[in-house]
């Protein structure tokens, strides 16, 4: 998933401590806004197209301890400093795929952190600093990690009002990275705490806490580092402060229970100079001396995280001259052209495990603002100047070239990957005609039909029916339909018509459900109708537009756990068997699609969410005031953003070739 914009949270879940009585206040983030600047286009390497070192592990002949809490929790035994600026790391594994699980709830630090289950596969970890105002929650999904294990760095930054937060696997590759930028923030409390009681289990490694901060893309948190600790619980058989500075934790709700902490093992990691906090690798200079990095290797060993090196040429246009090949930041010379390959070997100083690592990087001729050199001046001609990969000014665009053609690669978006069609050639079933630009009547150079008409009479925001000045503009062969009141694109509503007498068009219950409005004589009522033969527009089997049913918002449901309760004139809906929360699919300004009744007669409830709690919706209209007031099992959550594309003829402008309508 990635983190989620201030805006598209209200609320949080909140969780009574056992046996305390102490409640974790519901939080509110501001809004923000981002702008990306144009960049010019950056040259990357065949070779860069290849970013996946292969690891191969060595398990550590050894481990510590892990503490396991989630049914407890654990807690400073006294005042731990307030820091403002801080480091929080620390290593869990092993949580259960049910439920929610705390992870910690610092005064001392402000982080909140929790493990959420949205499926046995599908679970995210929360965090979030608590100190903020206008700040950002980062999600990061490891419900798809096997083995169940992550390490996670979380820095605040009071200087330059960030939050920089990372996570890893236990084979060292990073699964989320983000810098997240805060308003204001409020520095208060002494407390560190691990679990609320009474939650699914999870187990810990360590959890420490460091006064100094590093840069994105450093060496992932290990077992063994004892700069700049606050304090540090390693939990090996107790609950002591490795760090020295007195802050022994306690625990709330039993004995401690410990077990083998897995997975601690040597990692590999190689870089090229100039790498920097969103990539291991860039484009180096031919013709120049490099300088190779292993210096982010580690062992997770309890004793050391030390590593020695070991380097070698496997591949590439030329051979590499080496100055020292037992250094971990080798110097290279002799490139030119083309894509090399090297390898690295690290064995740990604490029990002479090894881990190989290898990548490949390019070289290419540029000058020293990293301008590309071309061969043949006809490129420059046809492409302009290039720029190598890593040498971009505006680093960010080098980001996003890489970041998108990974994901082309991996295909994460379906119908946009480099192996798969658009996702409008998806035919869907039969053929169809339309009306134009939002008119009740085609129009265009050959356009006969008549352009809709306008309302006879002004109508109130209550009113049931509305008079045409002629009904006969308007195509009213097939009910209910929609038509659409305006004075201009800004200002539009639509309406459902369930009935039709002369000029008289009746209103179906609940029809103007949305954004209803009074509208004065002569305000235009128009159409924007596409009709279908032998077309399936709610079951095709490729192509569905409403899967889930007429009347409705368009796609797919994002959660329909559960059940809902609804109250006449009121704008709460709450839940039953539900866990609602952007992570979990209900999203403001999300739509809302209930089946309901109203006197025992069938209809179809449709809202938007105005903000969530995990057991109530606040929508953006009330329920009907004489509607039923009941439970009601069928509901739908909805993005309603699918795009509708219609492959079409214009049957009213023969001049012109097909063309897809959105």
């Amino acid at each position: 998933m990635g983190h989620l914009r201030s805006a598209d949270i209200e609320t949080m879940p909140i969780k009574r401590m056992a046996n305390t009585g102490a409640l974790k206040p519901a939080w509110t983030f501001g809004s923000r806004a981002a702008t990306r600047a144009a960049t010019p286009f950056s040259y990357i390497s065949e070779a860069i197209l290849k970013l996946f070192p292969l690891y191969l592990l060595a398990t550590c002949a050894f481990a510590g301890q892990s503490i396991q809490f989630g049914p407890n929790f654990i807690y400073n035994s006294n005042a731990i400093p307030n820091s403002p600026t801080n480091r929080m790391e620390f290593y869990i594994h092993d949580w259960s795929t049910t439920g929610v699980t705390h992870i910690v709830n610092s005064g001392a630090t402000g982080w909140l952190g929790y493990i959420q289950e949205i499926s046995p596969t599908n679970i995210i970890l929360l965090l979030y600093n608590k100190w903020e105002t206008g700040g950002q929650l980062a999600e990061i999904e490891i419900g798809a990690l096997a083995p169940r294990a992550v390490y996670v760095r979380c820095q605040h930054d009071p200087v330059n009002k960030l939050d920089l937060i990372e996570a890893w696997d236990i084979t060292g590759n990073l699964i989320y990275s983000n810098s997240l930028a805060y308003v204001s923030e409020t520095d208060t409390g002494t407390t560190f705490q691990m679990g609320y009681g009474g939650e699914p289990t999870a187990s810990l490694a360590f959890m420490r806490v460091h006064s100094n901060l590093v840069p994105l893309n450093s060496r992932p948190p290990v077992t063994s580092d004892n700069n700049n600790r606050i304090f540090e619980w390693k939990f090996d058989g107790d609950l002591s402060d490795a760090s020295g500075n007195g802050h022994k934790a306690g625990l709330y709700g039993g004995a401690p229970a410990y077990v083998p902490t897995p997975y601690q093992n040597t990692i590999a990691v190689v870089k090229t100079a100039g790498a920097n906090s969103w990539t291991n690798v860039v484009t180096q200079r031919a013709g120049y001396p490099a300088m190779m990095d292993g210096t982010a290797s580690y062992s997770q060993a309890d004793g050391s995280s030390a590593v020695t090196c070991s380097w070698a040429s496997a591949g590439g246009p030329s051979a590499l001259i080496w100055d020292n090949t037992s250094s971990c930041t080798p110097v290279i010379q002799g490139l030119i052209f083309g894509d090399y390959t090297v390898s690295l070997t690290v064995t740990s100083a604490a029990d002479g495990t090894t881990a190989t690592a290898s990548t490949e990087f390019g070289a290419v001729a540029m000058d020293d603002n990293g301008v590309v050199v071309n061969a043949d001046p006809n490129v420059d001609a046809i492409f302009g100047p290039m720029i190598a990969y890593g040498k971009n000014p505006w680093g960010f665009a080098d980001y996003w070239t890489l970041h998108a053609m990974n994901l082309r690669v991996q295909n994460a978006y379906p119908g946009w990957g480099l192996n798969t069609s658009p996702q409008w050639e998806n035919v869907g079933s039969g053929t169809v005609t339309y009306y134009w630009n939002v008119i009740g009547g085609p129009r265009g150079p050959n356009a006969t039909a008549p352009p809709g008409t306008a309302l006879s009479s002004g109508i109130s925001q209550t009113a049931r029916a509305l008079t045409v000045k002629d009904a006969s503009q308007l195509d009213l062969s097939e009910l209910p339909t929609r038509v659409l009141l305006l004075t201009s694109f800004s200002n539009v509503e639509e309406i459902r018509i369930c009935s039709a007498s002369g000029n008289t068009l009746t209103v179906c219950y609940d029809g103007r459900g949305q954004n209803a409005q009074s509208w004065n004589t002569g305000a235009l009522v128009l159409q924007d109708k596409v009709k279908g033969s032998g077309t399936r527009f709610l079951t095709d089997a490729s192509a569905p537009v409403c899967p889930l049913g007429a009347p409705g918002p368009p796609g797919p449901a994002s959660y329909s756990a559960g059940s809902v309760g609804l109250t006449a004139g009121s704008t709460t809906m709450t839940g039953v068997g539900t866990n609602w929360s952007p992570a979990t699919g209900a999203v403001p300004n999300y739509f809302v699609r209930v089946s309901a009744t109203h006197g025992g007669v069938p209809f179809q409830f449709i809202a938007q969410i105005a903000s969530v709690q995990p057991g109530a919706i606040t929508l953006n209209r009330p329920y009907p005031a004489d509607a039923d007031s009941r439970t009601y099992s069928s509901y739908a959550i909805m993005p309603a953003s699918r795009t509708v594309v219609l492959r079409y003829n214009d049957l009213y402008n023969t001049t012109t070739p097909p063309r897809p309508l959105k």
